[in-house]
């Protein structure tokens, strides 16, 4: 220090030569500034971004502090921040925002550097899905139940499954190892199901293990009961439909999967500002183990095992301010074959080869377009292609169908309290079909040996057209407390020459904030199958059947504006089935010729129930009891009005989850349910021509099945890393091992019966990695 005050004084004299450039630069190497300037010159700046660890999502509008030199910088939209000035030395990062842990990082800074650093913020739990906060959206239709991503992908007994997620909601019947959805005492045939709003054949897999597309690309799905809008038809007895999702577009992710039944994964991300994509498919090798399972089975062996594959592509692109473009493709396959080594001695005209192969695929181009804030426009088509070949022994059915689909709709407001629909739901199947199968005959859900009628040998090809057009409203007054939704739609079905008329009506009362009142009903036909119509196979002058659906209900929010508390609705339905297709033994004249009637329009029925949802939504507890009490009955020619197959007096589920310190999730199901009725067989009466066994049947669904038991349970865990995490699962169905029963098996001559049970305890273990 002596020194430098020395060597100020010595310089003082000649300080008027500082202006010359040269001496400025001598004297630079000689004079030392003041200790402030001192730190300015030795100061550093730190350049960042700031990720949500694991997810690597930027995170946006977090406080970043340097310690202790009192420094602060907010982050961008995209993660980065920057803090100039630091002093050198050691110091630490500070975070701490809502939701996440505090972050204290220790770091050193030399003297005039640029240090660039990655941060990464660990959320408080991580067993919530990433999801977009929006406003609460009023729905325009109150008949429909919607469960969101985040609902469905850790629920137990569903395996993350979005459509048997739905089977736990009020009004779904239990429907064992099936492919179908059944609603409020409707038949399996009388669901229709939907993928972004254009129908599909199906919506799982063989057997209902899993849906056709992967979980994680569906955004939500809608279960549309009794009452339900003029925007779908076709359809007595409800809809599944499918909504996927938009695809990322703040950066790319994805993840990989494998468990004990499949494996496959999926990739999103933005293309550049106004597109992106999302790819998605998964593989099942279930049928491998079944295999090995079966090798030593006396009776058929697996040659190629049961397998399914399906693929999913979207891509999503804003035009402009106004217009945007999105196209999704999906294609699904199933196959399962195997050989009878020996014949069903109940069923001895099977043996050899059996194999199933269903396969189907869309392409769904759609268009939006906002005219202004009371305009909107929307236009869809789906095109693509049903295959299902199945082959018994001498028997078989190959069936091929060209699908091409069409929805538009407009939106806008004549009035500021009135909002008008006007739409189209159309399409047109091209249908092939050649098939060899025995005439069905029987009664009350037991059918007659397939050896013991005759034998249809058939070639066709159909084309059928299908348009519906519709129209909806809204009118609520700005200060009324009823909404008020009058629509129409109008069926016209070529095959049948039909053009039907649907007036439908829903009204909803909003008491206050916290409970509404809601009412519909209306009318809905449903063409009848292929089969039922053909002039080949069924009869030409069936027509189709309808129901009148009636349904009023209440929601009550107990949660007061919180997040969290206590949701409970209830819901009354009733519905009328008229001119069912049934079938007919009768003779009838047509076109001069004495013909088999085969099926005719004398069916009718009701169903009739009441469902209760209890809600429960907490900081780590959630959950919901659903109850169903319902009775579904026809009447048919010949028969009393009896219990209907899939009659199931109660139905309750009970669903709960915990959400554990250190990414851990618990989660349980408990379900009962009604048994089926079922149809007693009496006896048998030998067949000397076929050389087998007729059945005689007692009345008609006049006993019931042994009621349905299971417990269901589900843990997830989570190891979160920085730039990825790794999810690891246990679920188990039927831990209780329950032998819950599914039907009735007859010895060959009906002497005997035994019950045939359900699945045992099926564990399923899997992991995924999440990047």
């Amino acid at each position: 220090m002596m020194k430098n005050k020395f060597l100020l004084r010595l310089t003082l004299p000649f300080l008027g030569f500082v202006a010359s450039p040269i001496h400025a630069q001598e004297q630079a190497s000689t004079i030392e500034a003041p200790a402030s300037f001192v730190a300015q010159e030795s100061s550093s700046r730190i350049e960042g971004v700031l990720f949500e660890k694991g997810t690597k999502k930027p995170l946006a509008d977090i406080n970043v502090f340097v310690l202790p030199a009192k420094l602060k910088a907010t982050t961008d939209a995209s993660g980065k921040f920057v803090i100039e000035k630091v002093p050198a030395g050691e110091f630490n990062f500070i975070v701490n925002a809502t939701g996440y842990l505090k972050l204290e990082k220790r770091e050193t800074l030399a003297s005039g550097v640029t240090l660039k650093r990655t941060l990464y913020l660990e959320r408080a739990s991580y067993q919530g899905l990433e999801t977009t906060v929006v406003g609460k959206v009023a729905k325009r239709d109150e008949s429909v139940r919607t469960m969101k991503t985040e609902e469905f992908l850790t629920l137990p007994g569903s395996g993350g499954d979005p459509v048997k997620a739905v089977q736990n909601l009020p009004g779904v019947a239990r429907t064992g190892f099936s492919s179908q959805v059944i609603i409020q005492g409707s038949a399996p045939r009388d669901t229709s199901y939907a993928l972004d709003e254009h129908n599909v054949p199906l919506v799982f897999h063989f057997g209902g293990l899993t849906s056709i597309i992967t979980p994680e690309a569906v955004d939500a799905v809608d279960y549309l009961a009794a009452g339900y809008g003029p925007e779908f038809g076709l359809a007595m007895g409800g809809i599944v439909g499918l909504r996927t999702k938009d695809p990322a577009t703040d950066r790319q992710k994805g993840f990989v999967f494998m468990d004990t039944t499949k494996a496959g994964g999926l990739i999103e991300g933005p293309i550049d500002e106004t597109s992106s994509y999302l790819v998605t498919g998964r593989y099942s090798y279930l049928g491998l183990v079944l295999a090995a399972a079966l090798k030593d089975n006396p009776r058929f062996d697996l040659t190629v095992a049961p397998s399914f594959a399906d693929l999913t592509a979207i891509y999503k692109r804003k035009i402009n301010d106004r217009d945007t473009f999105r196209i999704l493709a999906i294609g699904s396959r199933d196959e399962l074959k195997f050989l009878f080594k020996e014949p069903l001695r109940e069923e001895p005209s099977i043996r050899g080869n059996f194999s199933n192969e269903t396969i189907f695929y869309r392409v769904i181009p759609q268009w939006t377009r906002s005219f202004d804030d009371s305009k909107k426009g929307r236009l869809s088509l789906g095109m693509g292609q049903n295959i299902l070949k199945v082959d018994a022994g001498e028997n078989f059915f190959d069936l091929q169908s060209i699908v091409v689909s069409q929805r538009g709709e407009y939106e806008w407001k004549p009035r500021e309290d009135w909002t008008s629909y006007l739409g189209v739901d159309n399409q047109y199947i091209r249908s092939t079909v050649n098939l060899r199968l025995p005439t069905p005959t029987g009664g009350g859900g037991i059918g007659n040996p397939i050896s013991s009628g005759s034998t249809t040998d058939l070639s066709i090809t159909r084309d059928d057209f299908l348009i519906g057009p519709y129209w909806r409203n809204t009118i609520k007054g700005k200060d009324s407390k009823w909404t008020l939704m009058p629509s129409l739609r109008i069926d016209y079905i070529n095959f049948t020459k039909e053009i039907l008329p649907q007036p439908r009506f829903a009204a909803r009362y909003d008491h206050d904030d916290s409970l509404f009142y809601k009412a519909a009903g209306g009318l809905y036909f449903q063409p009848p199958e292929f089969q039922e119509s053909s002039p080949e196979f069924g009869n030409p002058d069936v027509k189709s059947p309808h129901s009148w659906h009636y349904t009023v209900g209440a929601e009550k929010d107990l949660r007061a504006g919180s997040t969290d508390g206590w949701v409970v609705s209830s819901n009354l339905f009733y519905r009328q089935f008229e001119k069912l297709v049934v079938a007919s033994s009768r003779t009838i004249t047509r076109d001069g010729s004495t013909v088999p009637e085969r099926f005719t329009n004398e069916g009718r029925g009701r169903a009739f129930g009441a469902e209760f949802m209890i809600k429960y939504d907490a900081k780590r507890w959630s959950g919901w009891l659903a109850y169903t009490v319902s009775r579904s009955l026809r009447t048919e020619p010949g028969q009393a009005e009896y219990v209907y197959a899939y009659d199931q007096t109660h139905n309750i589920n009970l669903v709960g989850s915990y959400d554990l310190p250190r990414n851990w999730k618990l989660s349980g199901r408990v379900r009962y349910v009604t048994g089926n009725p079922n149809t007693p067989v009496i006896g048998g009466t030998f067949d000397s021509d076929n050389d087998t066994y007729v059945p005689q049947r007692g009345p008609f669904f006049s006993e019931r099945l042994e009621p349905f038991f299971q417990v269901d349970f589900r843990a997830d865990k989570k190891w979160v890393y920085d730039t990825w995490i790794l999810w690891g699962y246990l679920d188990i169905q039927n831990v209780t091992n329950q032998q819950n029963p599914e039907g009735i098996r007859y010895a060959y001559d009906y002497s005997q019966r035994r019950t045939v049970t359900g699945l045992p305890i099926l564990p399923t273990i899997g992991v995924r990695g999440e990047f």
